[in-house]
Formats: structure tokens, sequence, C-alpha cells
């Protein structure tokens, strides 16, 4: 990829999102949407909104951890712990910004997808390449 798309794709990605990718060589739009989708799922799932609000809140925490992670330019395998200690706030309060009246399941929401989707990340970095 051309650095222009790289960064464009790299603003939706998770904090921890590019350097697993660049460690194991896995494709970044398929973490990405793996993510996403995890996120997604266990946002639903945790009763924060609607299938919809669900994805629209994945993909915007994920775009504001994404931003974060890029100017601390994250190294495995330090960017799984960092960037699960960084995204859990960062995401919270993007939650809040849905839905400022319910505070703790926002917090309960943004703990639980994250647990989610690390462990889908800790899981490609374990297993590399053969894993997507």
């Amino acid at each position: 990829m051309t650095g222009v798309v790289q960064g464009v794709v790299a603003l939706a990605f998770d904090a921890a999102v590019d350097p697993v990718s660049d460690f194991t060589g896995s494709p970044p739009l398929v973490l990405f949407v793996a993510v996403v989708a995890v996120e997604t799922l266990l946002l639903k799932l945790l009763r924060w909104g609607s299938w919809g609000r669900s994805a629209l809140g994945s993909l915007s925490m994920n775009a504001v951890s994404a931003l974060v992670g890029a100017l601390l330019d994250l190294r495995m395998p330090e960017a799984l712990v960092y960037g699960f200690f960084l995204s859990v706030p960062l995401e919270t309060v993007v939650l809040l910004l849905f839905d400022r009246t319910r505070k703790l399941r926002t917090l309960v929401s943004a703990l639980g997808s994250n647990v989610g989707s690390y462990v889908l990340l800790i899981a490609v970095y374990v297993f590399g390449r053969s894993f997507f």
C-alpha cells in the first residue's frame, strides 16, 4: 500500500491493530473488520445500544484509539498492553458522547468490548499469519 492509503486506513484502527498487523503481516483491513465486528457484537450483547448504534459506536471509538495509537507509535508486544489500557478510558469517553445518562453501563460496555477485541488481537499476535 502507498503511504497515503496506509494513513487513511490506519485512522480507523484500534490503537494496537496497526502494530499487530506490522508484526504478523496480517492484512490490516481484515483486522479492522474483525475488531469492529467483535466490538459491535459485544456492545450489542452488553445492551449498550441497537445494532446500528453499536456499529457506529465501535467505529467511532476505534477511530479515536487509532489516532492516539498513531501519535504514540506503539510497537509489539507493548502495543497490546498499552493499547488496551489507553483504549478503555478513551473509548469510554467516546461512548459517553452517545449516551451520558448510563455511565456505568457505558464503562462496562467499553471494557467488555475491548476485552473481546484484544483477545482477538492477542490470538493474531500469537498465531501470526496462520490465523487469517
